[in-house]
């Protein structure tokens, strides 16, 4: 069995260059989070953590964001003091709260966030 050290050698520089670049292209594809949409994200909410319920600290519009999804599950709006977080409903998937509004998020959910839009 070859070692990947002498893979390396054996491999053209473009190769590896080639490779390394996909592979961070790839990375870069499959991590969208929060810091890439639009907004300023309010709450922040782990799938695995305990939910997080606050309120609106400001009136108007709200999207919700998973991180697997570059474009907003949901939008509401919501005025200023307004409940603004999650809950889990009883069979332990996730629900996004704004105002009296709810959204059911999928089981496998591992990251969801609430972003200020305007």
């Amino acid at each position: 069995m070859i070692s990947i050290q002498e893979r390396r050698k054996q491999m053209p520089a473009s190769k590896a260059i080639v490779l390394t670049l996909g592979l961070m292209a790839a990375g870069g594809l499959t991590s969208v989070g929060c810091g890439l949409q639009p907004g300023r994200s309010v709450i922040t909410q782990n799938g695995h953590s305990d939910p997080i319920m606050s309120t609106a600290p400001d009136s108007g519009e709200y999207s919700l964001f998973t991180a697997t999804s570059p474009n907003a599950t949901a939008t509401a709006k919501v005025n200023k003091g307004e409940a603004l977080g999650f809950k889990r409903a009883d069979d332990g998937h996730l629900i996004a709260v704004a105002g009296d509004q709810n959204f059911d998020l999928p089981k496998h959910v591992a990251q969801a966030y609430w972003k200020f839009e305007k």
